[in-house]
């Protein structure tokens, strides 16, 4: 089907004298763009860039602006449909340029809907081929997997997990039964990679230990849940930490979500995102771990 359409253009661009414009990063305001096309309107000219969709129907947008594809006849407003399919994809266009002008307003309160100013092709006599895929990621609206609270399960292995992690001792660093119970595969070996790291283990500040898994050196006062999400195998836990007097973060909060994935048939820790606070930067804990 393109090779036919790339056949009638070439037939079309023997007979009458054709423009090629090709799409531009710069910008340029809609007045050159105007000075630029205004003289060749009536002419079959070729233009190339994204087709999008508008509020006129189709524009193939390029310089910042663009030409607009639409129906002239409502027997044609089918074949406006026919373009779907080049959607956000980079085209080439043939037809006979148009020009609407600006429209006059017409004085008084009343307000009339009118299209603005712009140059169009007629979607009867273009010619459209598709050149190559735009660089785009394309939303979609359907949601590929459900999204729910996390599992009680999940809720009640962050409990036992935080509450193990309060305390200085047995350190998770040492504890392999605890790093196998609650730490997924992946974690484990980021904690591995970054314990072996350190030459002077047990006299470096900076040496991983059960706080490494709060987020924070200076413990908070309170933390609240504040909410959950489950995405397929992996959940998230948000967080909310708050330092109270006492503290050398007084009135301080912070939120950090606490990332578990399900495997060896169970939920277990895959990484800790700390936000960026008024004393904190934001980090990942498996980040940190892999870090050198």
């Amino acid at each position: 089907m393109i090779k036919k359409t790339s056949l009638t253009i070439a037939a079309l661009a023997l007979l009458l004298p054709t423009f090629v414009i090709s799409a531009q990063e710069s910008k340029s305001s809609f007045s050159d763009f105007k000075q630029e096309f205004l003289p060749q309107v009536g002419k079959k000219i070729t233009v190339e860039g994204t087709l999008e969709s508008a509020k006129l129907g189709w524009l193939v947008s390029f310089k910042g602006w663009g030409i607009y594809i639409h129906a002239n006849r409502s027997a044609d407003i089918a074949k406006m449909n026919l373009l779907n399919k080049f959607s956000e994809n980079e085209v080439s266009v043939t037809g006979t340029l148009q020009y609407f002008p600006e429209p006059k307003v017409p004085p008084g309160d009343l307000h009339v809907a009118v299209a603005p100013e712009h140059f169009f092709f007629d979607v009867a006599e273009a010619k459209v081929i598709a050149t190559q895929k735009a660089a785009r990621i394309k939303e979609t609206t359907q949601k590929p997997i459900v999204v729910s609270a996390a599992p009680a399960e999940c809720l009640t292995v962050f409990r036992q997990f935080f509450s193990y992690v309060q305390q200085s001792e047995p350190s998770i660093v040492r504890d392999e039964h605890a790093q196998i119970k609650w730490l997924s595969k992946n974690l484990r070996e980021a904690l591995k990679q970054k314990v072996a790291s350190f030459k002077d283990q047990p006299n470096d500040p900076d040496f991983p230990g059960n706080g490494t898994f709060v987020g924070t050196w200076d413990f908070p006062t309170t933390f609240t849940i504040v909410g959950s999400r489950r995405y397929g195998n992996r959940a998230v836990i948000d967080v909310w930490y708050s330092w109270g007097k006492g503290t050398n973060y007084p009135g301080d909060t912070r939120l950090s979500y606490f990332v578990f994935v399900y495997e060896e048939h169970g939920w277990r820790l895959d990484d800790v995102y700390t936000f960026r606070g008024k004393y904190a930067s934001a980090e990942s804990l498996n980040a940190y771990l892999t870090s050198k």
